[in-house]
């Protein structure tokens, strides 16, 4: 399944992406507004000021998000992780073939 991209630990990797993708996320927002907003996307920020002035409003350029990007697993984690499971096909087939080979050489034709 490693190899076929559909193995079962898949969306731990997937998850693991989307926190740092997260992280990211965060740290671009505290760059541009200089915070943290409670809620989701939001295209322009309203930043209130300490002197009663009107809220100075910092408008996000939807262009200047990061944009999450999904890597697929490396081909040497990927064989790695199938590596036992090719070595143990490798193995049941040699002893299957080793058990049939010597029943063969005990048959009796007659």
């Amino acid at each position: 399944m490693s190899l076929a991209g559909t193995a079962l630990d898949l969306p731990r990797h997937y998850l693991d992406q989307a926190k740092a993708y997260q992280q990211a996320f965060e740290r671009f927002q505290k760059e541009k507004t200089g915070g943290r907003s409670s809620g989701g996307i939001r295209v322009a920020v309203r930043l209130a000021s300490d002197d009663g002035e009107e809220p100075e409003e910092i408008a996000i350029d939807p262009r200047e998000l990061p944009a999450f990007e999904y890597a697929e697993p490396a081909v040497a984690e990927v064989l790695r992780t199938s590596a036992f499971d090719l070595g143990l096909l490798a193995f049941y087939n040699l002893l299957f073939f080793a058990g049939a080979f010597t029943a063969f050489l005990r048959y009796d034709v007659r």
